[in-house]
């Protein structure tokens, strides 16, 4: 999320959201302070996000795609289970 934009985000449709965000702690492009910020914003809107950092740069690891295999197939089991509302999926990028 861009600096400027922190003041101007709607939180309450975050409230439940979940969402997963992979950051790679040495990302020349994302410093990972923004990373770390932009999920304590998302923390604070209410959003069920899982924070996941990794040792490289500005790509996802492969345990962060195992992470990430694990998290949707945790979510799609919620949602077939009837435990979860739809939801629409969305790429934050910090």
């Amino acid at each position: 999320m861009p600096v400027e934009s922190d003041a101007a985000i709607e939180t309450s449709v975050l409230r439940g959201l979940p969402i997963y965000t992979a950051v790679g702690k040495e990302d020349p492009y994302i410093p990972l302070a923004r990373a770390r910020g932009c999920a304590e914003t998302l923390r604070a809107s209410g959003a069920d996000l899982a924070y996941h950092e990794y040792d490289v740069g500005h790509r996802i690891s492969a345990q962060g795609m195992r992470d990430l295999k694990t998290w949707w197939g945790q979510r799609a089991a919620e949602l077939a289970a009837g435990e979860a509302a739809p939801w629409p999926m969305i790429l934050v990028p910090p």
